[in-house]
């Protein structure tokens, strides 16, 4: 598996991962593969794209034209293809958001997650994620959502 930032021709094909993730979203993956501000990283396996995480920094939770720069990093969106899920790539889609927000000198990451699948709040909490708060938003299948953070830097 090869870790690479996204490419033109990589996007119909993250277009698709996140838009089964993100289905709540319509118009969403658009918006964050647009966005100046936000960094997508792909994972691929025998030249097909098999998970893509984005995140942006920025200085608050972050929105589309939000300033590029700032001390917390968001992951945006994370997705792998269900058929290579538990072969350890989104780990090392996260290990890279941390390396990532890291590097360029955040202090905190952040994501919105949902109540379920337990599996990312198991991934999240080996990265030393915490959950910080429960938005008061709901996902249109009635799940709560969850704010989640994890320090970082050293």
């Amino acid at each position: 598996m090869i870790l690479r930032p996204i490419e033109p021709q990589d996007r119909s094909q993250v277009e698709a991962l996140y838009g089964a993730e993100l289905p709540q979203c319509p118009g969403l993956v658009d918006i964050i593969l647009d966005e100046p501000s936000v960094f997508t990283l792909v994972a691929v396996v025998a030249e097909e794209v098999v998970g893509a995480l984005s995140v942006a920094l920025c200085s608050e939770r972050w929105r589309p034209g939000a300033k590029l720069g700032g001390d917390l990093a968001e992951v945006l969106a994370i997705a792998v293809r269900p058929s290579m899920r538990r072969m350890g790539i989104g780990l090392r889609l996260m290990e890279s958001a941390h390396a990532f927000a890291d590097g360029s000198g955040a202090k905190r990451l952040e994501a919105q997650i949902r109540e379920q699948p337990e599996a990312i709040h198991w991934l999240l909490a080996g990265l030393g994620w915490r959950p910080v708060e429960i938005e008061a938003e709901t996902y249109a299948d009635g799940q709560r959502a969850i704010r989640v953070a994890a320090e970082v830097g050293g």
